[in-house]
């Protein structure tokens, strides 16, 4: 599936920076960036050489997810830990889908195995482990952060952690973090501070108190992590709560979870919250569940009631993987997100073509006025020096482009309907004519339709 499956707009995107590595981009640190680049160069610009990175961290992040039931419960917890993990839809996704959700991931749990160590066993130089751990975490995700106070929380909940703190070993290894993740402070420092800007503030124009933006985020997790899941985990964590100071293993499970739900669950009071920016937060209360399935907190579940969990995310991760390729439920074309994996392979020779034409990048470029549509240029074309993205919204493209370079070129421009076109973009070139117009079919419906721009000397960058 991952080398068949179409790269998707952020997918051709991670790409796109891994031709231009940084520690840091508009949107996030720049992990991902550099493991696709090295798995790329291994294996050449192939859709499964850009996957095969998150294909080896969802596989690690189902073992840690095993050891660390096994830790804190038994063997057949840890099992079922990483089984669970594995069939959870917006885990199951995320472990082949390019995001910098998976590196985060592997250094989130690796973080808390350290943390056990150093606290439970006393293997205090694991903190120095732990703070290397916690650095590369922040340089996949800022989400990251929520580990501070996770492990503070922890560390002040019990007269064991309270003593580290006032060790040296806890605050020697928080400096290694922050010299590992210097490089992208100092990006931002010389770039006004963008990426921290756009992910505190600028992700979330229109914000305000409103309730749609709750019940949005509440279905979408019935969603992302299949009802009974969800319903599974609100339970461990109410019993986590009962349990958070009967020992050092539930309190490490609580704090390993709260902050990153309180965070992501209290802001969808005031905006709008993706499905999978929660997803950290579930990984210590999966591991309860199973635990608590075990007879840890008392009365073992039901192996009905076990199975059906099992059963029912097994069936949305399996509706998620063949949607892609059958479209097996019938959704309207635009709310059917799979279907903006399709019709690049159709858009690609008509762009190409018109591209040679004008003489190539010498004399043109490509863009669009999205930078997902940007992406998928440089993408399926392999021409990510020469492709733009030309709007008023501020994004990575920003970083990139030199005016000098594109101004007075001509370009080839692709649009679709479902986002439409913005005429600042067209009135920055002298003039433009449609040369093309892609519909795009599956299964006989019209999912999307494109069209090819001829622009003509571009006068000014919008």
């Amino acid at each position: 599936m991952a080398a068949r499956l179409p790269l998707g707009d952020d997918e051709a995107f991670y790409w796109l920076w891994a031709q231009r590595l940084a520690p840091c981009y508009f949107d996030h640190p720049g992990m991902v960036a550099w493991l696709v680049a090295l798995s790329t160069a291994i294996l050449g610009d192939s859709t499964l050489a850009v996957r095969l990175p998150t294909i080896l961290l969802g596989a690690a992040n189902a073992w840690l997810m095993f050891l660390l039931g096994r830790r804190f419960f038994n063997e057949s917890a840890g099992l079922r830990s990483a089984a669970l993990f594995t069939l959870i839809p917006v885990y199951a996704l995320g472990g082949f889908l390019v995001a910098s959700d998976a590196p985060m991931g592997l250094f989130w749990l690796l973080t808390l195995w350290l943390v056990a160590d150093a606290v439970l066993d006393g293997r205090r130089s694991r903190w120095y482990a732990a703070g290397v751990s916690l650095g590369l975490a922040l340089c996949s995700k800022f989400t990251a952060v929520l580990l501070v106070p996770s492990v503070l929380l922890f560390l002040a909940s019990c007269s064991t952690g309270r003593r580290e703190l006032r060790r040296r070993e806890p605050w020697f290894g928080s400096l290694i973090a922050l010299v590992i993740f210097w490089p992208v402070l100092l990006w931002n420092a010389r770039n006004e501070w963008a990426s921290f800007a756009f992910n505190a503030a600028g992700r979330h124009q229109g914000a305000g108190l409103q309730l749609k933006w709750l019940a949005e985020l509440t279905g979408a997790q019935l969603l992302a992590l299949s009802p009974l899941v969800f319903v599974s985990l609100a339970a461990a964590l109410v019993t986590l709560t009962r349990l958070r100071g009967s020992e050092h293993r539930y309190r490490l499970l609580f704090w390993g979870a709260v902050p990153a739900l309180a965070v992501f669950w209290g802001a969808s009071f005031l905006t709008r919250i993706l499905p999978h920016w929660p997803a950290a937060g579930y990984l210590t209360l999966i591991i309860a569940c199973c635990g608590f399935w075990g007879g840890a907190a008392g009365r073992k579940a039901s192996r009905g009631w076990v199975n059906s969990v099992f059963a029912v995310a097994l069936i949305f991760t399996a509706l998620l993987h063949i949607q892609p390729f059958y479209r097996i439920l019938p959704l309207p074309p635009g709310d059917d997100n799979t279907n903006h994996l399709y019709g690049w392979d159709q858009v690609a020779p008509a762009v190409r073509e018109e591209f040679q034409r004008l003489g190539g990048p010498d004399r043109a470029f490509l863009c669009a006025d999205r930078y997902q549509f940007a992406a998928q240029l440089a993408w399926n074309l392999r021409q990510p020096f020469h492709t733009f993205s030309l709007n008023t919204r501020k994004d990575q493209f920003d970083f990139w482009v030199r005016p000098e370079e594109i101004l007075g070129k001509d370009a080839v421009l692709v649009w679709e309907d479902d986002w439409g076109l913005k005429p600042e973009t067209l009135e920055a070139f002298e003039s433009a004519e449609e040369i093309r117009t892609i519909p795009v079919f599956r299964q006989g419906v019209k999912v999307r339709t494109f069209h090819v721009v001829r622009c003509t000397n571009l006068r000014r960058i919008p």
